[in-house]
């Protein structure tokens, strides 16, 4: 596997991980359904912050804002993570067009074989 499909995959489980957890713990200090629980994590994980469900104890408050600190560079890495590997590729396919172009350009004598012709003198030289 890549490096950079691994930092992928690993961006992925991290942010998965990272709304498992505050799932669960949210679920079980303010001792909520799952449902609202993970409502909550989305929410405030993308940023949008409705406000109908907030933690109420002081350690919901703070493990909420724990979850929302770790939970924002998480989403940041795996942003990052998806960036780098669209652009990986966008500069790998440029970059073997160009390597196609150069070997092409080096050549010293070449032919150029169209239609039907050139296909019948090109398998007669393989044949050979």
């Amino acid at each position: 596997m890549s490096e950079t499909k691994l930092k992928l995959l690993s961006a992925i489980l991290l942010l998965l991980g990272v709304t498992v957890a505050g799932t669960v713990g949210l679920s079980y200090l303010e001792n909520w359904p799952l449902s609202d629980a993970l409502w909550l994590i989305i929410v405030s994980l993308t940023t949008t912050g409705y406000g109908d469900i907030v933690p109420i104890t002081p350690i919901g408050r703070l493990f909420m804002l724990l979850i929302l600190l770790l939970g924002v560079g998480v989403l940041a890495y795996t942003l990052g993570a998806i960036t780098n590997t669209l652009l990986e590729r966008q500069i790998s396919t440029i970059m073997d067009k160009n390597n196609k172009y150069k070997y092409i350009k080096n050549l010293k004598s070449y032919y150029h074989l169209w239609g039907r012709q050139g296909r019948q003198q090109c398998s007669q030289c393989f044949e050979r």
